[in-house]
């Protein structure tokens, strides 16, 4: 069903990820257009998702004793507790998506220097992603509500900007099912127009 995607990228599952790290890597052998795997609420002070440095090195050997083309990316929160240092991880990394989970108007203000930050951690080689989040699951994750209007404006005029200047290599809206429900037509419009 995949074929056709260019890349695909595999979430390993929390609490097994060697497990299934291995067994995406040997399906990508059959399937050469599985890029890489990507390691969801890294380390986002979870029992589950927690990591060492060393722990990540050797999940990258094994992936790569598999297939030496395959990546790793991870996602990363941009607030306490999840937020951490990723100067050590960096040489096993080759992406790093950034999330800001709440809508906060104050991460979006100070974006230049969120990201200067995280650059400086994990340097020019790592691509770095920024996600926007179209459901508002931060605030309320039994009663999840579309992002709040003016947060989700400010954060696509932010990421657009900064994918312009170099910043940043890219975005991604995950939830791709709500795109098409009636209280995201404002925000659907709104990528539309930007990402033109």
């Amino acid at each position: 069903k995949l074929s056709d995607v260019g890349e695909v990228w595999c979430a390993l599952e929390h609490g097994n990820r060697t497990a299934s790290a291995e067994a995406i890597a040997r399906l990508s052998l059959r399937h050469r257009n599985i890029a890489g795997i990507n390691l969801d609420d890294f380390n986002n002070g979870m029992a589950a998702t927690k990591m060492s440095p060393a722990e990540l090195k050797e999940l990258r050997e094994r992936i790569r004793a598999i297939n030496p083309a395959l990546k790793i990316a991870v996602v990363t929160y941009a607030h306490p507790p999840s937020e951490f240092d990723m100067t050590p991880f960096a040489p096993y990394v080759d992406v790093v998506s950034r999330w800001c989970w709440k809508p906060r108007h104050d991460f979006w203000d100070n974006y230049k220097a969120e990201i200067a930050k995280l650059r400086k951690q994990v340097g020019p080689r790592p691509k770095v992603i920024q996600g926007l989040y179209i459901r508002d699951f931060g605030t309320s994750m039994k009663d999840p509500r579309p992002m709040p209007i003016d947060v989700f404006r400010k954060s696509v005029e932010t990421v657009r900007a900064a994918i312009l200047d170099g910043t940043i290599d890219g975005v991604i809206v995950p939830q791709a099912g709500w795109f098409g429900a009636p209280e995201h037509a404002a925000h659907v419009k709104l990528l539309k127009e930007a990402f033109k």
